[in-house]
């Protein structure tokens, strides 16, 4: 858009405008009482809601201007459900403890309102922080790995992973090779998005990247948690020797013709 143009005023002004006058009206859901859907009427209290709130109004300002008659199909289907079922989830989401009816009553499972961490040992994630400015993210966010996962993951996704049987965390995440290299891959991605990929930024990360990589990390079965828990610390299963699923050498040559 050239100096000239004017810029075309917001339809919803602010967050709150947007979330009162759009959302609590298009997403009216039977909350109060149910096992599996919550809100908070006090929802500008959580971390979590805000941000993902905020990804979705950015991305239906932009959109509702600049991609044409599929502008609103394309905002419901790629970001606003997705998000929206997270946000509404009971169990998992946000407002866990709240109700509409009874109020601003959340469940933060942890300390200081995030996902425990222990710090990283000095100087450990020196070198990612290299390669993220060789790929041209000079002017990073969050300047390490360690302060990207303190300061915004274990805020934004605090979970109830004490006791749980589906939900775990370690304190000590950088023990974990899969763990490091997810989240390291989220945390370029969110670099490298914020400055380059425009208003829909926010929601695309969360939708295609964030939010499927994270269930992994999470998972108490599968992800690379295993065995550790937030209460108690870093106690990992390593169900092979080596700490790697076993390999066998590959036959001399097989691979020739692919290098």
């Amino acid at each position: 858009m050239s100096s000239n143009q004017e810029i075309p005023p917001l339809q919803h002004a602010s967050l709150d405008r947007f979330v009162e006058d759009f959302i609590a009206v298009v997403w009216e859901r039977p909350t109060d009482g149910s096992q599996t859907l919550t809100w908070c009427p006090q929802w500008w209290c959580h971390d979590e809601a805000v941000f993902r709130l905020t990804a979705l109004w950015t991305a239906w300002e932009h959109m509702r201007l600049h991609d044409g008659p599929t502008a609103m199909a394309a905002w419901l289907t790629r970001y606003a459900d997705p998000i929206m079922a997270i946000v509404l989830d009971a169990e998992a989401g946000p407002f866990r403890g709240c109700k509409s009816d009874r109020g601003h009553k959340p469940m933060r499972p942890h300390k200081n309102a995030a996902l425990p961490c222990q710090p990283a040992p000095a100087g450990l994630f020196d070198g990612r922080v290299a390669d993220a400015q060789e790929k041209g993210l000079a002017r990073l966010q969050h300047a390490s790995l360690d302060r990207f996962v303190e300061d915004f993951i274990a805020v934004v996704w605090e979970r109830p992973t004490d006791g749980s049987q589906t939900l775990t965390w370690c304190p000590k995440w950088w023990c974990h090779d899969e763990a490091v290299f997810r989240l390291t891959a989220l945390w370029t991605a969110w670099e490298h998005m914020r400055l380059h990929d425009g208003p829909t930024a926010m929601a695309a990360w969360l939708v295609e990247y964030a939010d499927p990589i994270m269930s992994v990390v999470l998972d108490a079965e599968a992800g690379p948690f295993r065995g550790c828990k937030s209460d108690r610390g870093h106690k990992p299963m390593r169900p092979h020797q080596n700490a790697a699923l076993p390999c066998q050498p590959a036959p001399a040559g097989l691979f020739d013709e692919r290098s």
